[in-house]
């Protein structure tokens, strides 16, 4: 593993790569990247994730004043929610009437669960979400070809820092280096961005079912 990332994020690389794998492979991702996903299931993707943002955001943000990690390495501008009330207003969804899919909830309890237990964890699922942000412009692209967008309202979430998605995230592994982690601390955020992939797969399915939509 390369030597220039501190150790952690070797760690959360290497033991989440298969679900990564899988979840790019996913039949709602390959879809939304062919540009055949309907523009409603698009925006019901986007309504689950705002459920996840908002829940796991709250929980870090009240976390933070506790856990210097956490404090040290999620700034402000990766808050999400805000970009996906922007698409979500776009696209005519009302946020107050989303409805959590049985696979979203598991990971709201989930999340709500361990910002009690063990908050520290909370960076593992952010890790995923943040992570994420370094192929989604690919699928902004795609879905702006599907969808006749453009750069604003509809591709926020896709594509928040835009030209500064490079520096961000670099910014971000370098924070990561300036936080020591116990090897069960490191454990636990391996096992928290493990069970990330795995519900954001479990959530997708879930929306390809018949009745999701």
């Amino acid at each position: 593993m390369s030597s220039d990332r501190p150790v952690i994020m070797q760690r959360l690389k290497a033991e989440t790569q298969d679900l990564h794998d899988s979840a790019e492979k996913h039949e709602l991702q390959r879809r939304l990247m062919k540009g055949e996903l309907p523009q409603e299931l698009f925006a019901a993707h986007l309504a689950q994730l705002f459920l996840v943002h908002k829940t796991l955001e709250t929980a870090i943000r009240a976390a933070q004043a506790n856990v210097t990690q956490l404090a040290t390495i999620i700034k402000g501008y990766q808050f999400q929610e805000p970009y996906l009330l922007e698409d979500l207003k776009h696209f005519g969804v009302d946020p107050a009437s989303i409805a959590a899919l049985p696979a979203t909830q598991r990971l709201l309890d989930t999340i709500t669960e361990t910002a009690s237990a063990s908050p520290l964890a909370l960076l593992g699922f952010h890790y995923v979400l943040e992570g994420s942000n370094n192929g989604s412009k690919y699928i902004a692209m795609a879905a702006a070809k599907a969808y006749q967008l453009k750069p604003g309202p509809g591709l926020r979430y896709l594509d928040p820092y835009a030209d500064n998605q490079r520096e961000y995230w670099g910014q971000f592994i370098a924070d990561t280096a300036r936080c020591a982690f116990t090897d069960a601390e490191s454990d636990q955020l391996v096992g928290a961005a493990r069970a990330m992939y795995a519900a954001i797969a479990d959530i997708s399915d879930d929306l390809l079912a018949p009745s999701a939509v």
